[in-house]
């Protein structure tokens, strides 16, 4: 697999909530590369409430975003 790396300025990414070791969603649309940072999950559930759910329900939420994303199989 062929792979670039880009630098981008820390200013930049502490402003859209990137950090080190940080995961992204790169994805291009039309035309453009766009970079999004995907939050941990401690992030997500620091002072908020946790639902609940089964794992059926986990599973087919994640089916239907990955459906959504055309990565789905």
């Amino acid at each position: 697999m062929n792979t670039y790396c880009l630098k981008l300025y820390l200013k930049l990414v502490k402003k859209v909530g990137i950090i080190e070791d940080s995961f992204v969603k790169v994805l291009v649309k039309d035309g453009k590369l766009i970079i999004e940072p995907i939050p941990r999950i401690e992030d997500l559930i620091k002072g908020k409430k946790i639902i609940e759910l089964t794992p059926q329900e986990a599973e087919k939420i994640s089916e239907e975003m990955q459906k959504e994303e055309n990565i789905y199989g």
